[in-house]
């Protein structure tokens, strides 16, 4: 079970990176040509890389150490007679893990659509010169 819930995770990073990578090279062709380059260049580097791998690697083991502490000694008897002792915890805790998970959410949103925001509003800016024969590109 350790196994398969770290190779999960880690597979399920390696996906994002993925992602992140094909969502850079697409977010990068809808910005606008601005009048100034912007010292704007997005990519996963090596750092990013090994934190992704770190991070599924470390949730994955968790993951799979909480499932068998778990299950290791399962209380079976209570549950046949329909007396969950620890339901009322269990419903707080994925509550609680579903609304943080719903703010990181909005949160990843909102900072999302200021960026976008920012970067439109930067082609409308005066640099104080004429910015014609300076496209490097």
């Amino acid at each position: 079970m350790q196994t398969e819930s770290t190779l999960l995770f880690v597979v399920g990073g390696a996906r994002g990176v993925l992602v992140a990578r094909w969502m850079i090279a697409g977010l990068m062709r809808l910005v606008p040509r601005l009048p100034v380059q912007l010292a704007l260049t997005p990519r996963v580097d090596l750092r990013a890389l090994a934190f992704a791998l770190a991070v599924s690697l470390l949730t994955g083991i968790l993951a799979g150490l909480v499932t068998a502490v778990h299950n290791v000694r399962p209380a079976v008897a209570p549950e046949l007679r329909g007396d969950v002792a620890g339901s009322g915890r269990r419903q707080r805790l994925r509550s609680g893990l579903l609304v943080g998970q719903m703010a990181l959410s909005m949160l990843l949103l909102a900072t999302g659509a200021l960026f976008a925001r920012a970067l439109a509003r930067a082609r409308t800016i005066d640099p104080g010169f004429e910015p014609r024969g300076w496209d490097r590109s």
